[in-house]
């Protein structure tokens, strides 16, 4: 794949739609979930539907770790070098942002439950397994817990891609989500957003990294793709038919369509790179305080709510990278050098 120094450019545009996608969703929450059907299209649609973005993470996340799985050539305690590079990469931001929203209840800013039970959930990365911790502290959270457990499950599922045929694991893997979407929904979170559910996701991007899509025509992904996309997000009558199977085929769609447009972005402006570069490589931090503008009590609406909030989440959360992720770097480099390589 083409790459800009050292990033690669699809996994960049793949984050910058993401994140763009479930901020979107949650200041679309904000402002009022508003509509604008025209002919029978909610033009809304691309942001109410904006949380299929984090579908689109844990694709990006399979492919990423099949890729450094790939890299660590010393069979030595692999196992062991994966785990401390992904804790690495996901808790030290984490833990701080942990402090920043701790601070913001205590001084009253923001009302959260916050009590010593979410905060071990959460350091433990065990409060997507209960109702209580699951949305609790900051919303957004529940997606750091199932990364996590990707992270964890991520040598057993590889081991099964490389014992099994890849496809028919990939079929195993929608089984559940095929039986849930007729059991009907409900509020069980810990039913419905979990590593089993959302597996699919995650298999895709490894098969991607794997090759396992390269035997098909690029242009009847790309299209099959697109059609899926479009026609789940934006049609109404659509949206909701198999409640979790659409979220799902909506993150591999795009994560499909960047895969097989790898080449095409090599027309891409170094401008234009160089920004979604930029977004790409603070979207965790946009991710963590992705609630922030939450605590502005006036509530601003319709588009030009969504501009300033969007910005506003943007901003700080592109702050916070320099302030707290860059100024990390330079430790958590050291350590990896020396105990992950």
């Amino acid at each position: 794949m083409l790459k800009y120094g050292k990033r690669i450019i699809w996994i960049d545009l793949g984050r910058f739609i993401a994140i763009f996608l479930v901020t979107g969703f949650h200041v679309w929450r904000f402002i009022g979930c508003p509509e604008h059907m025209v002919l029978g299209i909610d033009l809304w649609g691309f942001f109410k539907n904006g949380y299929m973005g984090c579908d689109l993470f844990f694709l990006l996340s399979g492919y990423l770790c099949s890729k450094q799985w790939d890299s660590l050539h010393n069979e030595n305690n692999k196992v062991l070098k994966f785990y401390l590079s992904k804790a690495l990469r996901i808790i030290p931001a984490y833990y701080v942002s942990l402090l920043f929203w701790w601070f913001l209840v205590n001084k009253g800013i923001c009302v959260k439950p916050y009590g010593v039970r979410d905060v071990i959930m959460h350091m433990l990365f065990m409060h997507t397994l209960s109702e209580k911790t699951f949305f609790s502290t900051s919303g957004v959270y529940w997606y750091l817990g199932v990364q996590m457990h990707f992270y964890i499950l991520f040598p057993l599922v590889l081991y099964i891609l490389n014992k099994v045929n890849n496809w028919v694991a990939l079929a195993i893997s929608f089984l559940p989500v095929v039986i849930l979407s007729y059991t009907g929904y409900n509020d069980k979170f810990t039913l419905y957003w979990n590593v089993i559910i959302l597996m699919p996701s995650f298999v895709c991007g490894i098969m991607l990294q794997k090759g396992c899509f390269d035997c098909f025509r690029k242009e009847i992904l790309i299209f099959l793709s697109l059609f899926l996309y479009f026609g789940i997000v934006l049609v109404p009558k659509i949206q909701g038919l198999f409640f979790l199977a659409d979220r799902l085929v909506v993150g591999i769609s795009i994560g499909i369509v960047l895969y097989e447009l790898a080449d095409w972005s090599k027309t891409i402006p170094k401008s234009i790179k160089e920004f979604v570069g930029v977004i790409a490589q603070t979207s965790y931090s946009i991710y963590l305080y992705n609630y922030v503008f939450t605590t502005y009590n006036n509530i601003l609406v319709g588009k030009t709510g969504f501009v300033i909030y969007v910005f506003m989440t943007f901003g700080f959360g592109i702050i916070m990278y320099y302030v707290v992720e860059n100024s990390l770097n330079g430790i958590i480099k050291r350590i990896k050098m020396r105990y992950c390589s």
